[in-house]
């Protein structure tokens, strides 16, 4: 079923009071503070909203599956505050299909309340966190960034994060600094951990994940972001700690502007992408698998770079290769000069995609500037 709670000023679910879209081929629609179109088409989709929502601890939000079928989709927001202590469920059924979807967004969010679009035969849905401004701090005090302005912030204890099961996006138009530990599922593994900020985000703290892809993303254009750093201070980590019952992790790092590195990376695959800037910092890197690290400007960190560490991919792979008996010449991306001597291979070879024609072997004359490779 399909099920809209909304209003133009308050809306509260009180404890005891359960909102159930459940089915048993699949879970349906819940909207609370917003319309059913808003749940169901996502943030693309622009409506009214409540001025502030309510989910009191005892109440439940629920559009699971019960018997073979995915979960449904449960969306929480207010153009104000949104307070949320109850439970959301969107779980995948039983007997097989994926979990659900579940949004709570808020100028300011209070989240103290439980998320569970889990799937025990399936893949894990998805939990969106949407506020202002996030500070992610034991006790939920203190200011996001000393010395700037915000319009509204929100605070966050990392226990509230940790209890949500499955894929979690914090996504903020503001800027996000993690102050205080954070144990992304809370060592379950239950989910990929994407922050999302239209400005900065800090890493001042520890990052933990169990094989998972943790994902930060600043200045993100789709949150309206111009510019962003990711900057990890000299007591920050992100450590996505690999074990024998997970595969490796994924730490992806992407800014608008200048990604820093002052603390420490442990997982299986690194990736750093800055987009208008430089890739910097003195701290400790280390990847089991190459670090792959694509920049406009320069990479450089002196600490700890384990190597080989291949050439970075070229965004646009080069036209294909004519057919015929004359070399194919195959330019370096405009940055390649500005790369230091350990993102190449000890024998100075390096990656870098080309494309055959139909009809075309692999016996190629390749040309680049100042290295030359035949027949590779």
């Amino acid at each position: 079923g399909a099920i809209e709670v909304n209003a133009t000023n308050s809306v509260t679910v009180a404890p005891g009071a359960v909102v159930d879209a459940s089915g048993r081929a699949g879970g349906g629609v819940v909207a609370v503070g917003t319309t059913l179109a808003r749940a169901r088409g996502g943030p693309a989709v622009v409506v009214a909203m409540a001025a502030s929502v309510t989910v009191a601890q005892g109440a439940t939000l629920d559009a699971d599956a019960l018997g073979n079928g995915n979960g449904g989709r449960v969306t929480v927001l207010s153009s104000g505050s949104t307070d949320f202590a109850g439970s959301i469920t969107a779980r995948g059924g039983p007997l097989g299909g994926d979990g659900g979807f579940a949004e709570i967004s808020g100028l300011v969010l209070d989240l103290t309340g439980q998320v569970d679009v889990t799937a025990p035969l399936g893949t894990n849905g998805s939990i969106l966190l949407d506020p202002g401004n996030v500070l992610i701090q034991t006790g939920g005090t203190g200011s996001v960034i000393s010395g700037e302005t915000f319009t509204a912030d929100t605070t966050l204890d990392p226990t509230a994060i940790e209890a949500l099961s499955g894929n979690v996006t914090l996504s903020a138009t503001g800027s996000i600094d993690v102050a205080s530990p954070l144990n992304v599922g809370g060592g379950n593994a239950t989910g990929n951990f994407w922050l999302l900020a239209g400005g900065d985000i800090l890493v001042n703290s520890q990052i933990y994940g169990y094989g998972t892809q943790i994902v930060l993303i600043a200045g993100d254009p789709v949150l309206g972001g111009t510019a962003g750093n990711v900057v990890i201070g000299p007591n920050g980590a992100i450590n996505d700690i690999v074990e024998a019952r997970v595969q490796p992790g994924l730490v992806a790092l992407l800014a608008r502007n200048t990604i820093t590195v002052n603390g420490s990376i442990l997982t299986g695959t690194i990736e750093l992408l800055s987009v208008t800037n430089s890739v910097n910092g003195s701290g400790y890197i280390y990847a089991t698998a190459p670090l792959s690290a694509l920049t406009n400007g320069t990479v450089s960190l002196t600490g700890n770079i384990p190597g080989p560490i291949p050439f970075p991919t070229v965004p646009t792979p080069p036209p294909a290769c004519p057919l015929g008996g004359s070399p194919c010449v195959v330019p370096l991306p405009p940055f390649a000069s500005q790369l230091p001597v350990p993102m190449m291979e000890p024998d100075f070879s390096f990656i870098l995609p080309f494309t055959l024609v139909p009809g075309q072997d692999d016996s190629l004359d390749l040309t680049f500037p100042g290295i030359a490779r035949v027949d590779f």
